[in-house]
């Protein structure tokens, strides 16, 4: 379970390089993709045995919520980029609540890591 959970803090954290990435241009990032917080690795242990094992379980239900906002920002920085809002969209990978969410999720991890429920 630990080696899954630094998995993903790293694929969490790799979403703000890759929306830099698509800001200037290098990459394309699906948006219906993005804004779902059940296609990614994460998501579908939360939506499948994640869900099963943890569901009662009050820092589990923090991090299933804080996953699915997490994705709702990073949709919000790339409409924000395809609106021409450059500015905006770093301002909020920089500061705003994309940032905030992924220091929330790297939170729970940490949390999930040293809870023994979570071995």
């Amino acid at each position: 379970m630990s080696e899954f959970l630094d998995r993903a803090m790293m694929t969490h954290s790799a979403v703000k390089n890759r929306l830099i990435r698509a800001i200037k241009g290098e990459e394309m990032i699906d948006y219906n993709t993005i804004k779902r917080d059940d296609v990614c690795e994460v998501g579908k242990w939360i939506y499948g045995e994640g869900g099963r094992k943890h569901a009662t379980s009050r820092i589990f239900q923090e991090f299933k919520t804080t996953h699915a906002e997490f994705h709702m920002c990073a949709s919000h920085v790339l409409l924000l980029h395809r609106s021409g809002k450059v500015a905006e969209a770093n301002a909020e990978l920089q500061r705003g609540a994309f940032e905030q969410k992924s220091m929330d999720i790297g939170s729970c991890i940490v949390r999930m890591k040293k809870d023994p429920a979570f071995s």
